[in-house]
């Protein structure tokens, strides 16, 4: 984004203002997205982390999307008053609950794997294959070079 007469000191010139402008952008997008199903950002992004992991304990919820404890519980019980999610009982543990996706969970969330698919693709369609696949791996390379972990199942975090 610099050019060679730009103070590398404005947001204009920072690789990182352009970064949060794009996931911005395609959150912005994506929540309207959600919201013709009757969703919010969150409760989308929670029915497609159920749909990839059979259920997540509610601390691995938080960590994944970056919530509360106590949002996590608010918004679960969202989901699970309009019957997309159930809580369950762990077979590890009598101290923690496992969030699942119910019965109509599972429909709504194969529909909101295929839309962000779908919007993944157009989103980013405006960038020629060879230069999507570039900005994928130097993405990865960036969160591989800081260590940057982002919370998985296995982890807990």
């Amino acid at each position: 984004m610099q050019t060679a007469n730009e103070d590398p000191h404005t947001l204009e010139a920072q690789v990182g203002h352009w970064l949060r402008a794009v996931a911005f952008g395609s959150d912005a997008a994506l929540a309207e997205k959600a919201a013709e199903k009757g969703l919010s950002l969150n409760e989308w992004r929670l029915l497609r982390d159920l749909r990839e992991y059979d259920g997540l304990v509610p601390s691995v919820i938080a960590a994944r999307l970056g919530l509360t404890r106590g949002a996590v519980t608010k918004l679960v019980a969202r989901l699970e008053s309009r019957r997309l999610v159930m809580n369950l009982d762990s077979e590890m543990s009598d101290r923690y609950r496992v969030v699942s996706l119910d019965h109509l969970g599972f429909d709504l969330a194969d529909e909101v794997a295929e839309i962000e698919a779908r919007h993944d693709s157009a989103f980013f369609g405006a960038l020629p294959a060879a230069d999507r696949v570039s900005l994928l791996e130097a993405l990865k390379l960036l969160v591989a070079h800081h260590g940057i972990e982002l919370p998985t199942v296995e982890s807990g975090k």
